[in-house]
């Protein structure tokens, strides 16, 4: 069975299955659907539908004073791609090492320094804002300890917006629980966070980016992050929800890009709705491929204009396959109201 096949008879099993548990919102404005890139991407782009793309990533010099880009070329191309969508922005992604950013943050001159290289990148390369990838502060050799490191990420926020201004974009991109940061001095900082809802599990036991709990899910999910968040008193519209494009597999297969996932001889695809995520079984009934759908994405899309998100974020848009199915997918659910 090819790949339409098994996306076809996964939309029909599910029709009747709503992953969604909330009532109909109100009608809200444009949401953000922004998708990261990798620098080591050769194919071309399709960014029709998408509002923000996130080059993925620049680096924390070993001077700790300003920032490196890996594969600037690929950074001229990606930020071309603004004169073909009106109103696109283009962001960059700045993350690893993650001991160059704990020493940087620690020391006023340097963080100030390196804020005020990104508005040097950001005019060289026609940007329009900085995402910081730092994932988890006070990991780490070199390490602080926790509560200062989050302090430091803290200061460094601060001095990277009076550096850019207000007019230019500053997200981050943090862990579906909530690790490493300070929702009270960090939101009036930033336009928004990325929330990485994937990799909260593997095969067999677990989905990669479930939205719910259920019996495939051993930690936590999508809906337990927005809730902290929530709780926390960040505004909904600063919650972007993240989207995986790939699936985590059971040993021996791999994880890979979606549109690499086969359904191999007696293996069968499935669609967990009380997780709202998609999988694939093998003769066994073990779970050997964790994924997400066109559909299961749409139901995402439905969570977050039920609870009146900022939008979607898409884990790499590069991993959609030539016809950008589910970028496609994303698009129309999130316009669906």
């Amino acid at each position: 069975m090819n790949k339409k096949s098994i996306i076809f008879s996964l939309l029909l099993a599910a029709a009747a299955t709503a992953c969604s548990r909330t009532n109909p919102a109100p009608e809200t404005p444009q949401k953000i659907l922004a998708g990261y890139t990798h620098s080591s991407a050769t194919t071309p782009i399709d960014p029709a539908g998408y509002t923000h793309i996130i080059y993925s990533a620049a680096y924390i010099n070993d001077s700790l004073n300003g920032i490196g880009i890996t594969n600037p070329d690929r950074l001229r191309y990606v930020a071309s791609l603004k004169d073909s969508v009106p109103g696109l922005k283009i962001m960059l992604s700045v993350g690893a090492p993650a001991e160059n950013l704990s020493l940087m943050s620690r020391n006023d001159s340097l963080r100030q320094l390196t804020a005020r290289d990104f508005l040097r990148v950001m005019e060289e390369y026609n940007l329009d804002g900085i995402d910081i990838d730092w994932e988890w502060p006070g990991r780490g050799e070199k390490a602080l300890p926790l509560d200062e490191e989050i302090a430091n990420y803290t200061s460094f926020l601060s001095d990277t917006r009076k550096a850019i201004g207000p007019d230019k974009l500053l997200t981050i991109a943090i862990a579906t629980s909530c690790y490493g940061t300070d929702f009270e001095h960090m939101t009036p900082l930033l336009d928004w966070y990325n929330v990485m809802n994937y990799d909260l599990g593997k095969p067999p036991y677990s989905h990669n980016a479930p939205l719910y709990k259920s019996d495939l899910v051993t930690w936590t999910y999508g809906d337990e992050g927005v809730a902290k968040m929530l709780e926390a008193g960040v505004p909904s519209e600063k919650i972007v929800y993240g989207l995986a494009f790939y699936g985590h597999g059971a040993a021996p297969y791999k994880t890979c890009d979606w549109r690499d996932i086969e359904l191999l001889p007696g293996m069968t695809a499935h669609t967990d709705s009380v997780a709202c995520a998609a999988y694939i079984a093998d003769s066994t009934g073990t779970m050997v491929y964790s994924y997400d759908t066109p559909y299961t994405l749409s139901q995402k899309c439905r969570y977050i204009l039920d609870r009146n998100l900022g939008g979607a974020m898409v884990w790499r848009m590069e991993s959609d396959d030539t016809t950008s199915t589910l970028s496609r997918s994303l698009i129309e659910a999130l316009k669906a109201r």
